[in-house]
């Protein structure tokens, strides 16, 4: 396993947003590539393996507290799956993203984070579009209008590099409203007070996976995102 990138978007008052981890980790299928959020503890990672079957998911320990679906009369453990996109350009391949709005960086920035790449906070109205990259060997990545935030080697000399730009904040479409299912329990009362974040996992305009790192409002009886 490589030494895995650790990163977050801090503010200058040491608040900070989701942090993040990245590593590579070989197996029997070639080198795998996991991204998960540091603060969900394991519960939740996105796997983009070498077969091409790439996915978000709960782990088996998470997937055992949850509700079952109706349809299946099972637990529904993963949350999406795709297929490994194409080459954005000659060499590649934009794996994933991850949108962190200015208003999401909330939580207390402890001691353990003085090894995370600290990425400054996005001004009032836009938000952090940070980049994860998967680029084949011996390309060089000429990178605009963008900052290389870290880079991780990988087995077959290409390179995983995470990049950051600040850009205006999109327009979120929410479909509907969204069904609301809580852990084995767990009930509405553990949303009130705290600092709690919210990952959504929705796709840009392109279609490229995202996921928009956000804050939890409890107002009497509605849970706002």
């Amino acid at each position: 396993m490589s030494n895995p990138v650790r990163f977050c978007v801090t503010t200058t008052e040491r608040l900070r947003a989701a942090s993040w981890r990245l590593w590579t980790q070989p197996s029997q299928w070639g080198e795998e590539v996991y991204l998960a959020c540091r603060e969900l503890g394991g519960t939740i990672h996105t796997s983009f393996h070498a077969s091409g079957k790439w996915h978000t998911t709960f782990s088996a320990e998470a997937a055992a507290k949850l509700p079952l679906d109706p349809s299946s009369n099972s637990r529904r453990r993963r949350i999406e799956e795709w297929p490994r996109p194409s080459e954005v350009k000659p060499g590649i391949i934009l794996a994933y993203k991850i949108l962190t709005p200015w208003s999401s960086a909330t939580s207390p920035l402890s001691k353990g984070m003085k090894n995370a790449v600290q990425i400054p906070n996005a001004t009032i109205g836009k938000a952090n579009e940070t980049m994860i990259l998967m680029v084949k060997p011996s390309l060089n990545l000429d990178v605009q209008n963008a900052d290389i935030i870290a880079e991780l080697s990988l087995a077959d000399a290409g390179r995983l590099v995470v990049i950051n730009h600040e850009i205006a904040m999109p327009k979120i479409n929410i479909p509907k409203k969204p069904a609301v299912n809580f852990f084995r329990g767990k009930t509405k009362s553990d949303l009130e007070g705290g600092s709690l974040r919210a990952l959504v996992f929705s796709d840009d305009h392109n279609g490229h996976r995202m996921i928009i790192d956000g804050v939890v409002q409890y107002k009497g009886n509605e849970e706002k995102h």
